[in-house]
């Protein structure tokens, strides 16, 4: 299969045990190839310069981090999870160092119980962790084969650090993706 995609974008793959080579071919391909448009050069070349990037290049800050509390009524949480527009949220107690799991939106309105009377606890999705220095292609590896979404990053003492998402992780390959809600 790598042999069939080198040989679509044009890179001579003779010598297969120097992956250098074919980095340096691939680089050199998407800075002066004709072939390619400039979509797809601008997309080689950021995926080249992912290997030099971890989580944390891609974090989104706990500050920044809307969470589902379980320390609050239900009615505030939907009130905050209406306002911040976002589909995921990471499901706490208190703060994002007590993190149970993940919530999606789409599981609350697919409830048949009614908005009232949700239990969070019931519709709790498992995330993936992650450590500040993990590199971000192995993130995204374990992302894409565990279909999660959202996953939080840790530092070195167990404390939550903040958010990472496929989505931050896929813009850095293809420019920022802007939704109907982006302003």
């Amino acid at each position: 299969f790598k042999r069939l995609f080198f040989r679509r974008l044009g890179v001579d793959v003779e010598d297969e045990h120097n992956p250098l080579d074919v980095d340096v071919q691939i680089r050199a391909m998407g800075e002066d190839s004709s072939n390619l448009s400039p979509v797809v050069r601008k997309i080689v070349d950021r995926t080249m310069q992912m290997q030099e990037l971890v989580v944390h290049d891609v974090l989104l800050p706990r500050s920044q981090v809307m969470i589902y509390d379980l320390e609050e009524d239900l009615l505030t949480n939907l009130k905050a999870m209406k306002g911040a527009g976002h589909t995921r949220f990471p499901l706490c107690r208190g703060d994002l160092d007590d993190c149970l799991g993940i919530i999606h939106i789409k599981d609350i309105f697919r409830s048949e119980s009614g908005e009232l009377s949700l239990n969070p606890d019931v519709m709790m999705r498992p995330t993936g962790s992650f450590l500040l220095e993990t590199p971000l292609e192995e993130a995204l590896q374990r992302m894409l084969r565990t279909k999660f979404h959202m996953g939080l990053v840790y530092d070195n003492f167990g404390g939550a650090l903040g958010v990472v998402t496929l989505e931050r992780i896929l813009e850095e390959l293809v420019g920022d993706i802007q939704d109907e809600f982006d302003s």
